[in-house]
């Protein structure tokens, strides 16, 4: 198990019982996280963060429930492979050059040994989560997740931490949970995304007073199979922007018997999310497309004859 201190990670040279036997890691360093201690760290992290890894999770590829596929590759550079709905996309690991060859741990988790931080994969029937657990404060802030896209899909920033991969009509293929971040004493730890084209880069300020190393953070990419969405034209999308608060809830109402969904109570929490997206949508020329999640709504733009 690692030793929960402020200082950072002592590192081991001796891969422990936790991990199965795998292809060759990096030369163990003294500033490598090895696979075993990215499993501990896992283990110590809250399991209702954790996606649950699928029978079959590991290295290579895996078929999945949804007709979903994923590869996790044996060397980290290769990227990881998902297939969802029609969609084939790749995403790249952070720091992937300088990572070790992917090691199995025993519950179908991927780890990739690195210097100052490593990567961790789960499979799961729910979606793909990527992990980093950070070492001590000699590891990066900034964490880049570039995504190798089909034509006509772009990654998207829907708004209050919430991110997808949309298609051309602005749909969302595979959406992109919220960031967290947690130390070793289950603390929360700051961090958010950002979206830089095809990037989608995470943030974790970890670097501050009273944080317990090491910090797992994620970002977590979960199919939902097709999410509800009702469209707003250019009227409704200045409204949901520069309308009062009565008016857009009101219109939160309306959008819900449009969609045969409750919406008053969600759109309430998310108010100030869908203003701000409606607010850079319609600065575009554009219009603003509501996506309804579990509990949470987003939005993300688009250009059609509705949109007048």
């Amino acid at each position: 198990m690692v030793q929960k201190s402020t200082r950072p990670l002592v590192l081991t040279s001796v891969l422990a019982a936790t991990v199965l036997t795998g292809p060759p890691v990096l030369a163990l360093e003294q500033d490598l996280v090895t696979a075993p201690e990215t499993a501990s760290a896992l283990e110590d992290t809250d399991a209702g963060l954790l996606l649950t890894p699928s029978s079959d999770a590991g290295l290579g590829r895996v078929e999945l429930s949804r007709s979903a596929i994923v590869e996790v590759p044996h060397t980290p550079s290769a990227g990881v492979t998902l297939e969802f709905r029609g969609l084939e996309m790749a995403v790249g690991l952070p720091g992937a050059r300088e990572s070790g060859r992917g090691v199995e741990l025993r519950d179908g988790a991927v780890a990739f040994p690195g210097e100052t931080f490593s990567n961790a994969v789960i499979a799961s029937d729910d979606g793909v989560q990527f992990l980093t657990t950070l070492s001590g404060p000699a590891s990066p802030t900034r964490f880049e997740y570039e995504l190798d896209l089909p034509n006509g899909t772009k990654l998207e920033d829907l708004g209050g931490g919430l991110a997808a991969v949309v298609d051309a009509e602005g749909l969302p293929l595979l959406q992109i949970r919220p960031a967290w971040a947690r130390d070793a004493e289950g603390a929360n730890v700051a961090t958010h995304y950002s979206v830089e084209g095809q990037t989608l880069v995470q943030h974790v300020f970890h670097r501050q007073r009273g944080v317990t190393y090491p910090v797992v953070a994620d970002p977590k990419f979960e199919w939902w199979g097709v999410l509800p969405t009702v469209k707003l034209n250019r009227s409704d999308t200045y409204k949901m922007r520069y309308g009062s608060t009565p008016a857009k809830l009101s219109l939160c109402v309306a959008l819900g018997g449009v969609a045969g969904v409750a919406l008053a109570v969600p759109c309430a929490v998310s108010i100030a999310v869908l203003s701000a997206k409606a607010g850079t949508v319609y600065a575009r020329g554009k219009c603003l497309r509501v996506i309804i999640g579990p509990g949470v709504l987003g939005g993300a733009e688009y250009k059609d004859s509705y949109c007048k």
